[in-house]
């Protein structure tokens, strides 16, 4: 049997006790990623460092447990297009709904985790209004 190169790395959060844990870190294994589960203790820590980045090192600053956030969010570093168009096609395939994903960029890769859930939570409101505004004109 071949051994499959690995794809990239996913960040998974709060997926713990979810009906689709299992069916998820099966489907990641089986497409060749790598997965990080990210506790809530580590929610300030900069985004390129839980990615595993060498140039990204621990922060000292302690989660404020009012930041906590509970809502399943993933973050995807290192897929090519092609790798993360066949994730998401599988995921929709095995009905995991995970509203709030991200691509690690740039942009983002010095933030932690709870201003990534902030902006993400924002995106999401903003396109569930449009969804309804939009479901509301074809009425």
């Amino acid at each position: 049997m071949q051994k499959t190169s690995l794809k990239g790395t996913i960040l998974l959060y709060n997926v713990k006790g979810t009906s689709y844990e299992r069916q998820l870190k099966i489907l990641l294994v089986r497409l060749g990623f790598r997965m990080k589960t990210i506790e809530p203790d580590m929610y300030k820590q900069p985004l390129g460092y839980l990615a595993g980045l060498k140039e990204f090192s621990a922060t000292e600053v302690q989660v404020n447990s009012a930041e906590l956030f509970t809502e399943p969010m993933m973050v995807f570093h290192g897929l090519s297009n092609m790798h993360l168009d066949s994730l998401l096609k599988e995921l929709r395939k095995a009905g995991i709904r995970i509203p709030l994903k991200a691509v690690l960029t740039q942009h983002n890769i010095h933030w932690d985790s709870i201003a990534l859930y902030k902006e993400l939570s924002e995106e999401h409101e903003k396109f569930k209004e449009i969804e309804a505004l939009n479901e509301t004109l074809k009425k």
